[in-house]
Parts: structure tokens; sequence; C-alpha cells
């Protein structure tokens, strides 16, 4: 939350990830839920039991 607070750092930040993502970084989905089920998803990531990124689908 830092960098929302200050423009800059944010502008910085977002240009370091989109290098990184250029570079080949990749972002694993863990889960995916249907938005029908979102209670359980942030349930399964409270309880830590999800890793890498957890998708809404519709």
């Amino acid at each position: 939350m830092a960098y929302v607070a200050d423009p800059r750092l944010y502008r910085a930040g977002a240009q370091a990830l989109f290098a990184a993502l250029q570079d080949g970084l990749v972002n694993p989905v863990g889960a995916e839920y249907p938005l029908a089920e979102a209670a359980t998803a942030h349930a399964e990531l409270e309880a830590g039991r999800t890793t890498g990124s957890v998708i809404l689908t519709s």
C-alpha cells in the first residue's frame, strides 16, 4: 500500500513489474473459482490454503 500513497513510487513499481513481465516473469494461477464461490475463495486465501494467484471467473 505504500506505493499507492506516493505516485512516484507507484509509477516506479508499476514500471518494474511490467519490465519483469516482459522479461518472462510468470505468475502461476493456483486456483480458479466461479464468482458465485467468491466467499470460498476468500476463505481459502485467509486460511493460507492457496498458492499463486486466485482467479474469480464468471
